[in-house]
């Protein structure tokens, strides 16, 4: 594998909403397409503000500070995407070997995504009644990463899900409030989608309230899963889809119109591009 600077095609530092992402060119000797589909997607989150998710990225791991050094040499031209991309890969399997192999054993496009991601809480939530106001103890965080979701709503809000008889001497039975305290704005959520949700999982974005604001992460990118392998879509903040197949497009993004045209968003749950039909496996929300 190429190591060192390499001159390949300088990442530009243009960061128009509109511009084309450059994608991941797939290894064929260390298979490397959960790595092409999840950092496809971070750089063209991280070009339209590279300071700030230079920042944010450093504050998640130290692999994803990797990325984001490697994402600004790509801008000078002294590294390409791929020098970047096995610069990570080497960490990590340094760090765990199993779950981050070389050679022709794939990587868990999840498994890596929550690894980059810490999954520290940004809010908690819990169960209260509205009329004694007794809270259960119990208490659930909410982190950025979350897997096996059916619905985005699921995500952070749920419907009321059970009634507590009898506390603080209440003879009538009560229907508990799923109450959430969020504490930190997250600047990027990241969702598994689990293998029962069938339709009706995406939503263009993710509203959170905070305090006298409210902050939308918009849906900036898919992972798709089947016959062993990863691609991805890459949605920028002005709506256009990008397909991205480390195998078939290369370094180039497919231009596949804009996600304001379509009459279904479960469009986005399926993906047929490269002959063979793959589903939808994780979605990526990132705040501007």
């Amino acid at each position: 594998m190429a190591q060192g600077p390499s001159k390949r095609p300088r990442l530009s530092g243009n960061n128009r909403e509109d511009y084309a992402p450059l994608g991941l060119i797939w290894d064929g000797t260390d298979f490397s397409c959960a790595y092409d589909a999840a950092f496809t997607i971070l750089l063209h989150i991280w070009r339209l503000n590279p300071v700030n998710w230079s920042i944010r990225f450093s504050s998640f791991s130290p692999f994803l500070d990797i990325l984001a050094k490697g994402f600004v040499h790509m801008v000078d031209g002294s590294y390409s995407f791929e020098n970047t991309r096995d610069a990570v890969r080497k960490a990590l399997h340094q760090a765990d070997n199993i779950s981050f192999p070389l050679g022709n054993l794939g990587t868990n496009c999840n498994d890596l995504l929550f690894r980059c991601f810490k999954q520290s809480p940004y809010a908690y939530k819990y169960m209260q009644c509205p009329v004694c106001l007794y809270k259960d103890p119990v208490q659930t965080n909410i982190a950025r990463t979350y897997n096996d979701i059916v619905h985005t709503r699921d995500y952070i809000y749920e419907e009321k899900s059970y009634t507590l008889e009898g506390v603080l001497e209440l003879t009538q039975v009560h229907t508990m409030d799923k109450v959430v305290r969020i504490f930190d704005i997250p600047s990027v959520i990241i969702l598994g989608i689990s293998e029962e949700c069938e339709r009706h999982i995406v939503a263009p974005y993710i509203k959170i309230p905070f305090e006298d604001k409210v902050y939308t992460l918009n849906l900036r990118g898919i992972i798709y899963g089947g016959n062993y392998h990863f691609t991805s879509r890459i949605i920028s903040p002005n709506g256009t889809i990008w397909f991205h197949d480390g195998i078939t497009t290369k370094s180039a993004c497919k231009n596949q119109g804009s996600i304001k045209h379509l009459s279904s968003l479960d469009w986005l749950l399926t993906c047929n591009e490269d002959g063979g039909q793959k589903k939808a496996i994780t979605l990526i929300y990132a705040i501007r």
